[in-house]
């Protein structure tokens, strides 16, 4: 099948080119020699392109091997070369280090031992009123110049004998400036204190903590470390411009209060004279034992002038303590922070009333070591408020017939004073010496009270008989019966007389309660002297209602006894003044029910 085929294509071939078999072979054969021979020709050609090539390549890559061994060296000495500069870097950045270093010390130095031109051009053109932050500014600096220069001299050991000297021209320039600073600050801090010598009008807590205080402290403390005979003259100078001032002030307000206080009339009213319908001492007056009671008016100057104003002994003395010792710590205060500087670094922006009265446990402590002086200045300045003090509370004392409350009240609010001037840390001898004193004055004057109160009620009677029965023999001695006063005479009833005397004694203890004297030994010893009496009283009345035979008093001294005890509950508690009071009460009621 496969030769049929063949054959047939021969047949076609041969047919279409018109040649022999022999002849196609022949000729193809010489076709694939000749192609043979171009292919030969051609591969020659390619190869011998080729071997140029690897030729070329060779020499290229010679040359690269070249290049590349005179690059490695080149690579070799630049590496040396950054190797060097690396080194010459470190070095140099270990210079500009030492450099920089050097160049902030001596930047410092330069700040702390030049003053710049501001300050320098602030005091010498500025006057201080005109701009005190940046005087205050001034010298701070002068005075961190001044220390800085000091300092580094005795550290150094340097001797400046040379005018070329830095350190010698440094000094010059900051020993004039503080000369001419302290030449301009003396007399300005004086100054201010002129308007206290001219008129009290002048507000001198505004003067102290508005004025001196915030902004003019850092000026006086310069004059302190720097010039301290220019600051012991401003000092005198302050001392003297409030002493006047404080002298004048209270002279005046002392004589109006004392004119005021010529006015008050008032009865004796002891218990006593309660029998006679006579008033007893009103319980709003009670308020004046308190320092900062809200319903104690002040008793000002001016009121003086109208002639119907009437004041209370313990009003004027409840009104002029109380000025006197917020006026005495505002200024023991001021003191303390402007002379010595105590706590002036933590000043807040605006000053508290309390910062203006007190001063701070941290500021106390730090106090101490200043406090010398701040005591002799103080005593210095109020030296004249505490003599008006002492007169304007003599003459309250030494009122004829003051009630025995009235003096109480005076004690308590004192003993008050004494216990806030201690909590604001702002006690001074002087001044817990004239407090004390009115404690030592007023207390005998309070057992004498009530040694009055005593006898007065000693005089009170519940029909002449019993009495005379009961203490004949020591009426016939001392005659006491001749002076005493029978409560049921003329067909009176005596137990509306003693209701009325009880109710006395009831509010007398009541103002002891509230004003929380019933611990005090001559309180407590009086009360129950007068107590006593009380119960004298009573079971004269139960045995005049024996004899008299008078249903309706019968019951009535018990009775008496049992609203009294009823009423002094309400004060009771815990405390054994308290419990002693209504125990022996209960006691009285006991035995006028028997």
């Amino acid at each position: 099948m496969d030769g049929q085929v063949l054959a047939a294509s021969l047949a076609r071939m041969t047919q279409s080119a018109k040649q022999s078999v022999q002849a196609l072979h022949k000729d193809s054969d010489r076709r694939v020699q000749i192609v043979q021979r171009l292919s030969d020709d051609e591969r020659e050609k390619s190869l011998e392109q080729v071997a140029g090539l690897v030729t070329d390549t060779q020499t290229n890559l010679a040359e690269i091997r070249d290049e590349l061994t005179s690059f490695h060296a080149q690579l070799t000495t630049a590496s040396d070369h950054i190797n060097h500069l690396q080194n010459t870097l470190h070095t140099l950045n270990i210079r500009v280090k030492n450099q920089t270093e050097a160049e902030a010390q001596f930047s410092d130095w330069i700040h702390s031992a030049t003053l710049s031109p501001k300050v320098v051009r602030t005091v010498l053109h500025t006057p201080i009123e005109k701009d005190i932050h940046a005087w205050v500014e001034a010298v701070t600096a002068i005075e961190r110049q001044l220390r800085f220069v000091f300092s580094a001299e005795i550290e150094t050991d340097i001797q400046a004998a040379s005018e070329d000297c830095a350190w010698t021209q440094v000094r010059i320039v900051a020993e004039q400036t503080k000369l001419l600073a302290i030449v301009k600050i003396r007399p300005h801090l004086i100054s201010l204190l002129q308007p206290l010598r001219t008129s009290v009008a002048t507000s001198l807590p505004i003067l102290q903590f508005s004025v001196l205080l915030p902004h003019h402290q850092p000026l006086y403390q310069f004059l302190a470390s720097q010039a301290p005979r220019a600051a012991v003259e401003v000092q005198l100078a302050y001392v003297n411009a409030t002493r006047l001032y404080y002298e004048t002030a209270f002279r005046r307000y002392v004589r109006e209060l004392k004119r005021v206080l010529a006015r008050w009339h008032e009865a004796t009213g002891n218990i006593a004279s309660a029998a006679k319908r006579e008033p007893m001492f009103p319980e709003e007056r009670l308020q004046f034992a308190f320092p900062y009671s809200a319903k104690a008016p002040a008793v000002l100057a001016y009121l003086s002038e109208d002639a119907n104003y009437r004041a209370s002994p313990e009003h004027i003395f409840h009104t002029f303590a109380l000025v006197f010792s917020d006026t005495s710590c505002a200024e023991y205060a001021f003191l303390a922070r402007f002379l010595s500087g105590v706590g002036m670094s933590d000043m807040p922006a605006t000053l508290p009333p309390s910062y203006m009265l007190s001063l701070t446990a941290a500021e106390a402590e730090e106090h101490k070591s200043h406090q010398a002086v701040t005591n002799e200045t103080w005593r210095q300045v109020m030296e004249p408020a505490i003599f008006y003090l002492q007169d304007l509370r003599e003459a309250v004392i030494a009122m004829p017939s003051i009630p025995v409350t009235a003096l109480l009240l005076t004690v308590t609010l004192t003993s008050s004073l004494l216990d806030t001037t201690r909590a604001r840390n702002c006690m001074h001898p002087d001044l817990e010496s004239v407090y004390m004193r009115h404690l030592l004055d007023a207390w005998p004057l309070i057992a004498r009270s009530f040694d009055r109160e005593v006898q007065a009620l000693k005089s009170l009677v519940v029909g002449t008989s019993s009495s005379v029965r009961t203490s004949s023999l020591l009426e016939r001695w001392t005659g006491w019966n001749e002076s005493s006063t029978d409560l049921a005479t003329d067909g009176n009833d005596p137990s509306e007389a003693l209701q009325r005397v009880i109710d006395a004694y009831v509010s007398m203890y009541a103002a002891c309660a509230r004003v929380n004297v019933l611990h005090e030994g001559t309180i407590t010893s009086g009360l129950s002297r007068i107590r006593t009496e009380i119960f004298r009283l009573l079971h004269e009345l139960s045995s005049y209602a024996k004899h008299s035979n008078s249903m309706s008093l019968s019951s009535t001294a018990h009775n008496l006894s049992k609203d009294a005890e009823e009423k002094l509950r309400q004060y009771s508690s815990e405390d054994t003044p308290y419990t002693q009071e209504v125990k022996a009460w209960e006691d009285c009621m006991d035995q006028l029910a028997t």
